[in-house]
């Protein structure tokens, strides 16, 4: 078996993030392995020969395998070695339902992937949210044709997800917390908030949560760490990263001195959820 490395990038319940750099030596060429979780395994780098019992592909930055629980393969590589995203959990399960083990993926997918693991690696603060809903944007099948009737059951799946985003706005949800009960899966549900709202759910949930920051700075003198707290956000670095950002101006500044004039052009996304999201009354799950 090649001697294989594995970095730690993010846990949650149901969901395990690993950097995993393997040296491509294969000491038993063909040894069969078995996957013990649902598993998603992304190539950053290099590439190695797949098999199981339905497909035959190489692993490459242009490919994803979706392995299931027990899933047996084997892997051979040809030359030299490679690193590789690996996922497990709940999450993997779901987008790997009922699809074959090897997908190809856009160069526009591997670079969100890329990027993923980059911030996960780093020292910046990266919600469940944010790590699922790039999975699902990068992995997700090309849409099919949208029917008038889909059109407006899919403009109320969005109302209940920015409903439920905005009642629990201090929540550490998951993905599949706001999809479950609405019948879609998790791809769907991510380009259909996009395409309703402007938004995706992730910076929808930042920029509630940024709005009722900026209120209770102005209109309260409670500590910004307590608010940074009770909004949800990693610690009181992460809302003024995030604040200065959206606003050009930190949250101390803005409880002095207000907004800047020139916050309005921050790229950050000038229109609030409260003008872009559908209608949400009647839609509560």
């Amino acid at each position: 078996m090649p001697r294989l490395t594995a970095e730690p990038l993010f846990a949650a319940e149901g969901l395990r993030v690993r950097r995993v750099t393997c040296d491509g030596v294969d000491e038993i060429l063909d040894a069969e392995e078995r996957s013990d979780d649902a598993q998603l395994i992304l190539v950053l780098q290099g590439r190695f020969a797949f098999q199981d019992s339905r497909t035959r592909a190489i692993a490459s930055p242009s490919t994803a395998l979706f392995l299931d629980d027990g899933h047996r393969y084997r892997i051979r590589h040809l030359e030299g070695g490679d690193v590789c995203v690996a996922l497990q959990g709940d999450l993997c399960a779901a987008l790997g339902a009922s699809g074959p083990t090897a997908r190809a993926i856009s160069a526009e997918s591997y670079v969100r992937m890329q990027g993923l693991a980059a911030k996960l690696g780093s020292t910046k603060p990266v919600s469940r949210l944010e790590v699922e809903e790039t999975l699902c944007t990068a992995l997700a099948p090309e849409p099919a044709a949208t029917a008038p009737t889909r059109r407006a059951r899919d403009r109320e799946m969005a109302g209940a997800i920015a409903y439920r985003l905005e009642r629990d706005v201090d929540a550490r949800l998951a993905l599949r917390d706001l999809v479950a009960g609405s019948g879609n899966s998790l791809f769907h549900a991510c380009r259909v908030f996009r395409r309703e709202t402007g938004f995706s759910i992730h910076r929808y949930q930042q920029e509630i949560r940024l709005r009722h920051a900026l209120a209770l700075l102005l209109d309260t003198d409670r500590p910004v760490a307590l608010i940074a707290a009770e909004l949800g956000f990693a610690n009181q670095g992460h809302l003024t990263n995030l604040f200065r950002r959206r606003f050009r101006t930190t949250p101390a500044r803005a409880r002095k001195q207000g907004l800047p004039r020139t916050w309005r052009t921050t790229s950050s996304g000038n229109a609030s959820p409260a003008r872009r999201s559908p209608g949400t009354a009647g839609n509560a799950p």
